[in-house]
């Protein structure tokens, strides 16, 4: 017994994920109890009914940064990662992405500025949010062309300032907005998420300072590079903010058949599982999409996915076993008793994560191994059925059963993903 565990300890040990990952730890541990924190300042000062506005302002800001960034971050870190020993084709990857999103941004803030109103309304049930939608601008750009450098650094495998620059995001989105929401409320919130992406944007920029400086300097437009990377975002737009728009429906759903703050219930609990699933994929993608982007197909390739799943699922699924096991102190520490109601609502949710993180390695293949409009039409189609099963359970399941439809579209898409995997990546 004592020389298998050592076996297993060893073979983590000499596995280059699992190296990566430790040098990822510090980054991950700080942004799981920064996002724990977020969390219990956003139920205490909000409650259930702000933190359901929240979330759907949230939403339509994650709509608004996918288009105005083209949706093309997967393929800045693609294109990064092929072209990382070429000094003057990175630079041309970053120059022509910088400039998708900086034209792209123009058209998300004229569109939320002219809308504002209505928009203010549709998301936040009251007009005198417009001036935040008016504003909008300053945070789509902030933050379209930090998710561009940061997928930049990635692409490069410059894992330190990686590393260092997400680490100082999210110590500086707590530093920020723990005061603001404790004096304005809902509107402190919003105004943190403005003054946080200019700051981290400044920080990210001043890592990418030189090559921000020789990719504008030999600016100019390079179509074959513009064509691929919207190869990937024109078309991943859509899926990417598929996502965000189910959440906004879901909210209103359970907003018109139970009440504002069941819909913040269940924003609670999706916000664990954000943060579960955030924290996943950022430790995962630091190793991943680099290493399979330099592999070309076949049974290397699949050996390399499985390799990375046998050591990354086990760790996934004792945290997320424990997280259920403990459920009733999660919710007691991170939220007031308006909130207590949650607990009955983690089993569907939990087994919905494990699933959507195994999912995860073969839906981002498909799109590192540009099988595009293969990952479009399963993304529509799982939206569709997701809709189609929010509309027909969540008016007779219940307050307690509002995250089955989440599980059961998750196992759905288990056996979708790797019916494509294997007929469009692995072909024996």
């Amino acid at each position: 017994m004592k020389k298998h565990i050592i076996h297993i300890a060893n073979k983590y040990k000499k596995n280059n994920f699992f190296k990566i990952s430790l040098k990822n730890s510090y980054q991950v541990i700080l942004r799981f109890f920064i996002g724990i924190l977020n969390i219990k300042i956003l139920s205490i000062w909000l409650g259930a009914n702000g933190l359901a506005l929240m979330g759907q302002f949230g939403n339509f800001v994650q709509i608004a940064v996918n288009f105005a960034g083209g949706g093309i971050n997967q393929g800045v870190t693609k294109l990064s990662a092929v072209y990382s020993s070429s000094k003057n084709r990175s630079q041309i990857v970053l120059g022509n992405s910088l400039l998708i999103s900086f034209s792209l941004g123009v058209i998300a803030s004229l569109a939320s500025f002219l809308l504002a109103e209505e928009l203010s309304i549709f998301i936040l049930n009251d007009v005198n949010y417009s001036v935040w939608f008016k504003a909008g601008g300053i945070l789509f750009f902030s933050l379209s062309c930090n998710n561009v450098l940061i997928a930049y650094l990635n692409g490069k495998r410059r894992y330190k300032e990686f590393i260092r620059v997400n680490i100082l995001s999210a110590l500086i989105n707590v530093i920020i907005s723990v005061p603001l929401i404790y004096f304005w409320r809902l509107d402190g919130a919003i105004f943190s998420q403005f003054i946080s992406a200019v700051i981290n944007l400044v920080i990210v920029g001043l890592y990418c300072r030189l090559d921000i400086k020789n990719a504008l300097r030999n600016a100019s437009p390079s179509w074959y590079t513009i064509k691929r990377v919207l190869g990937f975002g024109l078309m991943l737009l859509f899926a990417s903010s598929i996502s965000p728009i189910v959440s906004i429906i879901i909210r209103r759903v359970i907003i018109n058949h139970y009440s504002l703050a069941d819909a913040g219930l269940w924003e609670g609990i999706s916000r664990i599982s954000k943060t579960i699933f955030g924290l996943g994929v950022s430790t995962l993608s630091l190793y991943y999409i680099p290493m399979i982007s330099n592999v070309l197909s076949g049974k290397l390739l699949h050996d390399k996915i499985l390799d990375t799943i046998k050591i990354a699922m086990p760790i996934i699924f004792v945290i997320i076993f424990l997280i259920y096991i403990y459920r009733k102190i999660i919710v007691n520490a991170l939220f007031t008793e308006e909130f207590y109601e949650m607990q009955e609502m983690f089993l569907f949710q939990n087994i919905g994560d494990f699933f959507r993180l195994f999912n995860w390695f073969f839906s981002v293949t498909l799109i590192i191994k540009e099988k595009i409009t293969v990952y479009i039409l399963s993304e529509i189609f799982m939206s569709v059925v997701y809709i189609a099963l929010i509309y027909f359970l969540i008016p007779m399941i219940g307050v307690k059963n509002l995250t089955l439809p989440y599980m059961l579209n998750t196992v759905v898409y288990l056996f979708l993903s790797q019916y494509l995997y294997r007929k469009y990546v692995y072909k024996k």
